[in-house]
């Protein structure tokens, strides 16, 4: 069991890799199987313990760490063991342990968990001594010699951390994790994928610095823009856009319109209302792209990637509660702008971005800079980015767990070249009708909000957030519902409008688009019985 405390003069949320430039190993805590805690003070100049040596140089020894990545990495960038390097096929992991089992991965919480007694938990006062040992405080280093009594705490507390974490990694349970079989060296697939994930994200990939430099240039630049626009539609009283309530306020007082909130989807919806003056749907646009922070990722990217122009450290393995997938840290690879734009114009805008041209180029900037975000992620020198999808698979598994044998012979079908058209395009002709292999491209994209929200238990509302995400022409969609539907099922979906409304579920739509969109829920409900079951 191994832990370590460590001081250094570039702070952690400059990235891991940038921390370690800077870093120094001041405590090692670790115990043996059942053996006592025992920490090794480095700062006191004191020799390694001959046990720890003995257990740390044998690679047949398994590690127990928490969060190992930070360790395992702090600790192959010094000294600290000399020659030696931990690999993560050695370790395990009590907070990946505990992410695989649904559980949260911090130490204190899987602590308050098993219900841990005072004597075997994390002492309280951990926070407080690491802010004031491990980090520069107004520009100084606090030093053990000169706080003798607040050390000892701290020490007690490392001490106290192998306590907790060998006790929960003892309760957590193996079923999804390395298991009996691990000091053997036989690894269960979950920690072979680990493994891989581990030297993913130790390489990082290579970005473009010069494209995210540029970016915030931009980006600041609008912002000044958009601000002024702002100041100068509303004669001063709402100095930029981002003031929410000082905006709210203006739109009630000079245009008496009131906004259910201040969501992308519900400014988007009453900017491509007709009917509302010119000048308010221009400060209502001002404001969606003033609230978008288009820069963030480039920000991320800049602070955090090494001199060598690699960002790493961006995904945390099982880190999404409940599913088990992936989830991202730092910049968030899985989660991009999805694009507004075609290829060829985003490869423009990223030249025009970097050329420092485009804040006179494009108007609407924000989105610009979304689109071009991608571009961030670039292939070394003599390299090539290869992309890869998996085909549809919520719909199969959806499919598959609620037993859906129409839908799953489709998919079989589909994948043995049977049928023409995916499950997008099926989606779609279940709703408006026609044959599915006929579905244009702009009917196909109309199939896959309606197959992803209302797969997954979503109602009109619902529908609506993800047809907003592919940015779909609603009104257009809504008459296409009224000039092709059934009149009996669409009056139906009239009366439903009162209820919804009385309960604040009509996401702001008025009785016609509401019951078209209702409708289109209905229609799909209706073909996938087993599914609305489950």
């Amino acid at each position: 069991y191994l832990d370590t405390e460590t001081f250094s003069t570039i702070p952690l949320s400059d990235g891991l890799h940038n921390y370690v430039k800077g870093v120094e190993v001041m405590l090692v805590q670790y115990a043996l199987d059942d053996g006592p805690e025992t920490v090794w003070d480095r700062t006191a100049g004191a020799p390694m313990p001959s046990d720890l040596e003995d257990a740390i140089y044998d690679d047949r020894v398994p590690l127990v760490i928490a969060n190992s990545q930070f360790d395992r990495t702090v600790l192959n960038a010094t000294e600290t063991f000399p020659g030696l390097v931990i690999t993560p096929e050695r370790i395990c992991d009590t907070m990946l342990q505990a992410y695989l089992h649904g559980l949260p991965g911090a130490l204190d919480k899987l602590c308050m968990i098993f219900g841990l007694s005072e004597e075997q938990a994390k002492i309280k006062e951990g926070r407080s001594l690491i802010h004031f040992f491990c980090k520069p405080n107004g520009g100084k280093r606090a030093y053990a010699k000169d706080h003798p009594e607040r050390w000892a705490r701290f020490v007690d507390y490392a001490r106290r951390d192998i306590t907790s974490m060998r006790i929960v990694h003892n309760k957590l349970p193996l079923w999804n994790y390395p298991g009996p079989k691990f000091e053997a060296g036989e690894w269960s697939e979950e920690h072979q994928l680990w493994c891989l994930d581990q030297r993913i994200n130790d390489r990082g990939f290579a970005i473009d610095r010069a494209l995210a430099e540029a970016a915030v240039v931009a980006e600041l630049d609008e912002k000044k823009y958009l601000n002024s626009r702002t100041a100068q539609l509303t004669d001063g009283e709402v100095e930029a856009a981002t003031q929410r309530d000082k905006l709210l306020v203006h739109l009630l007082d000079a245009h008496g319109l009131t906004l259910p909130d201040m969501r992308a989807d519900t400014l988007q919806r009453r900017i491509d209302d007709p009917d509302l003056p010119l000048p308010l749907r221009q400060l209502l646009d001002l404001r969606l792209q003033s609230s978008r922070n288009s820069a963030a990722k480039y920000k991320a990217v800049l602070k955090h990637a090494g001199s060598d122009d690699r960002l790493r450290h961006t995904m945390q393995f099982a880190g999404a509660a409940t599913t088990g997938r992936d989830s991202g840290r730092v910049f968030q690879p899985q989660n991009l702008m999805r694009p507004t734009m075609k290829q060829k114009d985003i490869d423009i805008a990223i030249e025009d971005v970097k050329s420092g041209m485009s804040t006179m180029l494009y108007d609407n900037l924000p989105e610009v800079l979304g689109n071009c975000v991608r571009g961030v992620i670039v292939a070394p020198p003599g390299r090539k980015l290869v992309v890869s999808d998996l085909s549809a698979i919520e719909g199969r598994m959806l499919a598959w767990l609620a037993g859906d044998e129409p839908i799953l012979k489709f998919y079989r079908d589909y994948d043995a070249g049977k049928v023409k058209y995916d499950s997008y395009m099926l989606a779609y002709a279940q709703v408006f009708g026609g044959d599915p292999a006929r579905a244009t491209k702009g009917e196909r994209t109309i199939g896959k909000p309606i197959e992803l929200a209302f797969g997954y238990g979503g109602g009109v509302a619902a529908f609506l957030t993800f047809a907003a995400t592919y940015h779909l022409d609603l009104d257009a969609m809504a008459e296409r519902v009224w000039a092709t539907g059934a009149r009996v099922e669409l009056d139906d979906c009239v009366q439903m409008y009162a209820w919804a409304k009385e309960r604040k579920l009509h996401a702001g739509m008025g009785e016609r688009k509401y019951a078209a969109f209702e409708y289109i829920k209905r229609k799909w409900r209706a073909n996938r019985k087993p599914t609305v079951a489950l």
